[in-house]
């Protein structure tokens, strides 16, 4: 069971980052909206820009690369080090709270 909580801690920091990197969190948006500008800025070109500016903005584009780039490793070489799990309960913490934000609960 301690495998399936770390699993899913680490889920919820993968939510977390992808949001604040995507530009879905107004945190970022601003600078998220430049990068996107600066890479495709005639917003008509369908080439590989327009592909890379969609895969920043994509939830699900973004979640792939953040997971195995940024979560992954420190999941893998360091699942029970508490200096690595602090960094990743904050954001799943964060997570969990815009998750459940609509619920009535405070």
């Amino acid at each position: 069971a301690p495998h399936l909580v770390l699993l899913l801690v680490y889920m919820l920091a993968t939510a977390r980052l992808t949001g604040l990197a995507t530009g879905t969190d107004e945190v970022f948006a601003p600078q998220v909206l430049w990068l996107v500008e600066k890479i495709n800025p005639d917003r008509l070109d369908k080439g590989w820009r327009f592909k890379v500016a969609y895969m920043i903005t994509c939830m699900w584009c973004a979640s792939v690369w953040i997971g195995l780039l940024l979560v992954a490793p420190v999941a893998f070489w360091f699942p029970a080090e508490p200096w690595a799990l602090v960094p990743a309960l904050g954001l799943a913490f964060s997570q969990w709270t815009g998750m459940t934000a609509g619920w009535g609960l405070s």
